[in-house]
């Protein structure tokens, strides 16, 4: 490590929240920053020709978010014959070797080596999903980097492929639900659709910024089909038969149909911000609203005659529940307490009916006097106080409103 000092460098090895996900921090004063070295495979041969890019990504508490910097600013070179690469004007902050195309590129880092330190990733393992144990390093402005190596392998099986759009453009940087569906022909029972033996593996897969989705369900001699669902759209691609081992690549789904989707779900979006729902139990009227916090919630429902919900008992509690099952949050009335003591909503109305989400009671009591703004939790609309510096109070983007008749 003596050599780390004598280049007036620091590093910091910290093990995030994730297991084996480690990042290294490297520090320098000068305006530019670049990283060199070499690819090589798993015998130690040099690999030329591969897009080696460095992703600037987003991290909190140990999970990748998101990236912090578009794809088109991406620092990006290919390797020579000898597997010899520099990257050049390296952005600052959480940072990670990719190879391009990230998703469905013919290899897959499984560790990096920067000068006598060795990490290695599990996030190809069979045992691992592929967001999980990631090397992530970050350097500051002005680092010169050498003689990294990059430690490649050809991926185990996999299915990959892109998502289109209508109009043939990618579907870029995405949530989507892929599913990769198998099934046994070795039977004759196939002559008929329902026939032999199968299965599916489903999740929440992530598009990169070409559209690429990448898969690694598949682990047997069998035939496979994928699917991918978006905003209501579904898509499905042929079957086809893969041996163990191999992998199949440039699976193209379109999801045809999904600017028409699109725009029927915004114009019921707009229909349903528009809709009062009466309670036929008090005969209140209730409606959602979009808000940018709990304080411009307050002032959208002033403009309606309105206030933030109220919640009295637990029939009106249920009713909620029922009518609003959306899986958001909701901003509802604050609570805090009048000149006698006495706990009130923040409309006046005495607080006689709680459900709070396991807080100990004392505690409920102190946040009320601190005048803290609660929200109705995703599915089981349990109530939870959010304070300012909470980091769900940036998922908020929905309220209640309430009017005693309609």
């Amino acid at each position: 490590m003596n050599n780390l000092y004598h280049r007036q460098s620091y590093i910091f090895i910290v093990m995030l929240l994730l297991p084996y996900t480690v990042c290294w921090h490297i520090h320098a004063q000068d305006d530019k920053s670049s990283i060199s070295g070499h690819v090589v495979d798993a015998k130690g041969d040099p690999v030329g020709d591969i897009e080696l890019a460095i992703k600037p990504i987003i991290m909190k508490r140990g999970y990748e978010k998101g990236i912090r910097e578009p794809f088109s600013s991406w620092s990006k070179t290919t390797t020579d014959k000898d597997g010899s690469f520099k990257l050049t004007n390296v952005s600052p902050g959480p940072s990670r070797f990719v190879i391009l195309p990230e998703l469905g590129s013919p290899y897959e880092i499984i560790s990096i080596e920067i000068w006598d330190i060795t990490v290695h990733s599990t996030a190809f393992r069979q045992s691992h999903p592929t967001w999980y144990g990631k090397p992530t390093f970050s350097i500051d402005p002005g680092e010169t980097i050498e003689n990294v190596i990059v430690n490649v392998q050809e991926p185990r099986m996999w299915v990959s492929g892109r998502v289109l759009m209508d109009d043939g453009t990618p579907l870029k940087n995405t949530d989507i639900h892929l599913t990769v569906y198998n099934r046994d022909r070795d039977t004759f029972l196939f002559v008929f659709s329902s026939g032999g033996g199968g299965g599916l593996s489903g999740r929440i897969a992530r598009t990169d910024a070409h559209g690429y989705y990448v898969s690694y369900a598949p682990d047997d001699d069998e035939e496979y089909c994928v699917s991918v669902r978006y905003k209501g759209v579904f898509a499905k691609s042929r079957w086809f038969r893969l041996k163990k081992g191999e992998r199949k690549d440039n699976i193209t789904i379109r999801l045809r149909g999904l600017k028409k989707e699109l725009q029927l779900q915004e114009e019921r979006k707009k229909m349903s911000m528009k809709m009062w729902s009466v309670n036929p139990e008090n005969n209140h009227a209730y409606k959602k609203i979009e808000c940018s916090s709990w304080n411009d919630a307050l002032e959208k429902a002033k403009t309606e005659n309105a206030y933030l919900l109220t919640i009295e008992d637990e029939a009106e509690q249920k009713w909620i529940e029922s009518r609003f099952s959306d899986r958001v949050l909701f901003w509802v009335g604050q609570q805090t307490f009048s000149e006698d003591n006495t706990l009130i909503w923040k409309n006046g109305n005495p607080v006689k009916y709680t459900n709070w989400l396991n807080i100990d009671k004392n505690l409920n009591t102190s946040i009320s006097k601190s005048n803290v703004p609660i929200a109705l939790l995703f599915s089981n609309k349990k109530w939870i106080p959010i304070e300012t510096n909470n980091p769900l109070n940036q998922f908020v983007k929905y309220a209640i409103i309430e009017k005693d008749e309609y």
